[in-house]
């Protein structure tokens, strides 16, 4: 309490609410030495976009037809990451049932 006090008197706002000071405090008791967080376990959270959108490209130039599903579950992605790739990177849009780019397209309005 007293150290959590001299650093709000320090630094005023920018200081951690009580419970999380505590929460390290007893970390570092406890033998932690840094206040980095650990490695997290399981699926990154971030995808590579390069990568992955240029084989989204192949696959799309080889079937026009093959749907966001497919393209998900081939590349073992999620549907959202593929549907986003799909229309924010590339820029393409499904039209009749084959996906062509977007500046081919005409907007509907």
């Amino acid at each position: 309490m007293e150290t959590h006090r001299f650093l709000q008197q320090h630094l005023g706002t920018d200081v951690p609410s009580y419970q999380t000071f505590a929460n390290l405090q007893q970390q570092f008791r406890l033998g932690r030495e840094y206040t980095l967080d650990f490695p997290h376990s399981g699926r990154p959270s971030e995808v590579d976009v390069g990568s992955i959108s240029a084989r989204i490209s192949e696959i799309i130039q080889s079937d026009r037809r093959v749907s966001v599903r497919r393209i998900a579950d081939d590349l073992g992605e999620s549907y959202g990451t593929i549907w986003m790739i799909i229309h924010e990177e590339l820029c393409m849009n499904k039209l009749a049932t084959r996906w062509v780019p977007r500046i081919l397209t005409t907007p509907i309005g």
